[in-house]
């Protein structure tokens, strides 16, 4: 397929979080190319690419990455989103209660990073993840990030995307927990939406075969 894939990770990780299923992309010549985009929560610079127009692109989000990406305005020809939306909060089940987890976090964070980070990893689905570089922990960073996922609302920019849109949901997810009729309204001609069986908001780290397996039978739709 003719077309460089750009990954973005979520809260909490960094640009290796992509790095399995990249590998297997670019193996089964899925991808042109990938590029990893790195957010800067364990590095002092977040890092920014700047495209080249007249190539085909592919941007993979997950979690918080679609934020970054909406909040760039970043134009790409297909975007495929795994567990998020415009807004954090309020596509959640339970709204208030994760306002309430997202302001214990907060003000957890400045004093006890590795403990919020633990508790984190544990929920999805990465029970002795433990491949944390203290020296570049940003705290700065993920603070700010953690504030942007409990007031950011960012439809506007969602509904200005003009490309095609693939959203997966994971149904039992313990950090995004999707309010499924509520999502479920947000599907179009050009965003289709997919909900999978599973709890574990790190899946494409843990199973990159089975998310490449995703992004491929959604590619290969898009391209009959």
């Amino acid at each position: 397929m003719n077309y460089d894939f750009y990954f973005v990770h979520g809260w909490g990780f960094d640009k290796n979080f992509w790095s399995p299923v990249g590998h297997i992309l670019l193996k089964k010549k899925i991808a042109l190319s990938v590029k990893l985009i790195d957010l800067g929560f364990f590095s002092n610079d977040n890092q920014q690419d700047i495209l080249d127009k007249s190539q085909k692109n592919i941007f993979v989000t997950h979690s918080f990455g679609l934020n970054w990406f909406l909040k760039n305005k970043i134009k790409t020809d297909i975007l495929i989103n795994f567990f998020s939306t415009p807004s954090f909060v309020d596509y959640q089940k339970h709204p208030k209660k994760t306002q309430k987890i997202l302001s214990k976090m907060i003000k957890e964070f400045e004093h006890n990073p590795l403990d919020v980070l633990y508790k984190f990893y544990k929920n999805c689905g990465l029970e002795n993840y433990k491949k944390i570089n203290r020296k570049f922990l940003n705290k700065d960073n993920l603070r700010s990030a953690l504030i942007d996922l409990k007031y950011n609302n960012l439809e506007k920019e969602f509904n200005c995307i003009s490309s095609s849109i693939f959203s997966i949901f994971l149904r039992d997810d313990l950090i995004f927990n999707p309010a499924i009729n509520q999502i479920k309204k947000m599907e179009s001609h050009k965003h289709h939406i997919r909900f999978i069986k599973s709890n574990k908001h790190a899946l494409p780290f843990i199973e990159p075969e089975r998310t490449s397996k995703i992004i491929q039978r959604f590619l290969e739709n898009v391209n009959k």
